[in-house]
């Protein structure tokens, strides 16, 4: 009889009850439980506020271009490999293959099918990065062309722990998240600039890593840290029922952020179907700042795109926010074989971001291939019921502008 697994041990607190200690000191201790997240020093104490301050942000215009010069030049590190968009990468026999196969899928099924059938041999669902894309595009392709809806993985499987540490070195090595992070944050620091109080409505929080830039950034304002930051997160559908327990180490270490730089931190997490959701049980209140964040989870409500989405739009515009910031993977990339090129060559370049920085063996690595690329793969070029929802325009803006919204 197997034995029971064990439980992975507990980190250590980043402090002792009521020790204080330096953000330089925090940081070295941030930097050593884990190693290969590249912490920046610590910003500066703010400077005093002017009378009659205008917010001037010079302090935060330098801290965009550092943080776009880290990104950039990270991005240039590693070893290089093939482009997607480079001639080796197309004249790939098994790229070549799965290109000619999308590209009479919807039109000649039969022929489809016995190219599919050729792919089949030479693309293991277990080999290398490369051999394992290919294969998720394979299934997505076979479903599309069996008018079968694909398999679709809708929550983690593995332990958090392990999914959690290869998420953040495939969030360090990925420059599209990183920016995608930054162009929100900016969003929230300009609109809220002088505001002495902060509320952030997230949608579809994962790991928070987005706040773990903002917060530094808040106490460093020229016009001076808030009084109050208030996070209220609406975990990922990708969580599963395991969401409060998982987001409490998320808390953990926002609080651990927020202390370090002397700021009032509100943390609380709200599992409720989204037309379950008002302004009473999100704790907006009128005399707060309110920032509404959606960061790559309104495609996790893809399956249900006609209620879901829509809700949390209309929602959204009831609260009455300051600002919402939406970042997502864009739907509109073409019809048919376009689609199918354009979805290729942009999880070919994800992989090669994920490559550099964790190795095919690292433990969570397959569940983040399958949670963050075959699902996506799966969505966007395999067979859907309804069908063909993707294939003519990008529900994101109309979705918004239907709600009321305006860019």
């Amino acid at each position: 009889m197997p034995g029971k697994k064990k439980s992975p041990a507990r980190l250590p607190a980043l402090y002792r009850e009521g020790e204080m200690i330096s953000p330089e000191e925090f940081y070295r201790r941030i930097r050593s439980r884990y190693p290969f997240i590249p912490c920046p020093p610590p910003p500066p104490p703010p400077p005093p506020p002017a009378e009659n301050s205008d917010g001037n942000f010079d302090e935060f215009d330098e801290w965009v271009r550092s943080k776009e010069m880290a990104v950039l030049s990270q991005d240039s590190a590693g070893p290089s490999t093939a482009s997607s968009a480079s001639p080796e990468f197309l004249s790939n026999p098994v790229v070549k293959g799965l290109l000619d196969c999308a590209s009479v899928a919807d039109l000649e099924s039969e022929s489809a099918e016995k190219l599919l059938g050729q792919l089949r041999s030479s693309v293991p669902q277990d080999g290398n990065s490369n051999e394992r894309l290919w294969f998720y595009f394979l299934e997505a392709l076979s479903s599309r062309i069996s008018k079968i809806p694909a398999r679709v993985p809708l929550a983690l499987d593995c332990c958090w722990e392990e999914f959690s540490l290869s998420y953040r070195g495939f969030y360090q090595s990925c420059p599209y998240l990183k920016f995608g992070f930054l162009a929100s944050n900016i969003a929230i620091l300009e609109a809220s600039k002088n505001s002495a109080r902060i509320h952030i409505i997230d949608f579809g929080m994962f790991h928070g890593l987005q706040w773990e830039d903002l917060l530094p950034a808040l106490a460093g304002r020229p016009a001076g840290k808030p009084e109050n930051v208030r996070i209220t997160c609406i975990p990922s559908a990708l969580m599963g029922k395991s969401a409060a327990r998982i987001l409490q180490g998320t808390k953990r270490l926002l609080h651990d952020f927020a202390r370090v730089f002397k700021m009032n931190l509100e943390f609380e997490c709200v599992e409720m179907p989204i037309e379950e959701l008002n302004g009473s049980n999100l704790r907006v209140d009128p005399d707060y700042f309110l920032g509404i964040n959606f960061r790559l989870e309104l495609f996790n409500l893809l399956d249900d795109i006609t209620s879901d989405v829509p809700a949390a739009f209309k929602l959204s515009k009831l609260l009455k926010p300051d600002v919402v910031t939406l970042g997502e993977y864009p739907n509109r990339v073409g019809s048919g074989p376009t689609r199918f090129k354009n979805t290729l060559h942009f999880y070919s370049s994800i992989l090669e971001s994920l490559d550099r920085s964790l190795p095919t063996d690292a433990p969570g690595r397959l569940e983040l291939e399958r949670l963050m690329i075959r699902r996506r793969i799966l969505v966007t070029v395999g067979f859907l019921e309804p069908p063909a929802q993707l294939e003519e325009k990008e529900p994101w803006m109309l979705l918004m502008k239907a709600a009321g919204f305006e860019a």
